[in-house]
């Protein structure tokens, strides 16, 4: 009788052999369920990190000083602050002229803020800003006669804002109906004046009335900016 033939070692253990084929080894765990997985832990051993370097010393960088002439916002800092002044008061003989545009060029502007009629009209507006410094509108403060007359003459231009509405139109600037109520500002610009005016002062409506219809825009192009504003002070 012959001998068996020699097994192999898959048939020495084919249960251990079956079930290292369908088995996945695990050498670690997975850490968001908690199954096994493939992949090796993660070493516990510290990570070194190289020492860091101690911070070089701090030297504080300075622009060179620059002579260079000064823009805008320079001007406007270094210019001195104006004060406060008192209106001078005219005397007769009074020599009252329509207005025409002096100012004409850079020159020109120059010549005005060096001139005394540039240093008594920022006075004035100063002297304006201290006189209400620390008060309140509901305060009690004396109200002239001509005070009180500007006052019904801009309570009269308001009512004129109510009387011509803005009419419809496709442009959403400049409304045209401005120009009618303008016009009507024009048309009694010298009886405004003539309210107030002592009797020796009243030829003066020839200078005040342009100065007074130009301090609330322009008709033509239906505007309105900080020279209007200036010629209300002036």
């Amino acid at each position: 009788m012959e001998p068996p033939p020699p097994q192999s070692p898959r048939d020495e253990h084919p249960h251990t052999h079956s079930h290292s084929s369908t088995s996945i080894p695990t050498t670690g765990t997975c850490c968001k369920c908690g199954g096994a997985t493939t992949h090796a832990p993660p070493s516990q051993s510290p990570t070194s990190w190289p020492d860091l370097s101690s911070p070089p010393a701090y030297r504080p960088i300075r622009a060179p000083a620059l002579n260079l002439p000064p823009n805008n916002t320079q001007a406007i800092i270094l210019t001195p602050v104006p004060q406060s002044q008192e209106v001078p008061t005219i005397t007769p003989p009074f020599h009252f002229q329509i207005p025409s545009k002096k100012i004409t060029s850079p020159d020109d502007i120059r010549k005005f803020h060096d001139s005394p009629t540039s240093k008594n009209f920022l006075g004035f507006i100063v002297a304006l800003s201290e006189s209400i410094r620390g008060r309140k509108i509901s305060d009690p403060c004396h109200e002239s006669a001509t005070v009180s007359n500007i006052v019904s003459i801009i309570e009269n231009l308001s009512l004129w804002v109510d009387q011509i509405p803005p009419v419809q139109q496709s442009s959403r600037y400049g409304n045209i109906s401005y120009r009618t109520w303008h016009e009507r500002l024009t048309e009694n610009a010298e009886s405004f004046m003539l309210q107030f005016l002592p009797e020796d002062l009243k030829p003066s409506t020839i200078e005040i009335v342009p100065y007074f219809t130009d301090s609330f825009g322009n008709s033509s192009r239906i505007d309105y900016g900080t020279g209007h504003e200036t010629n209300f002070a002036a």
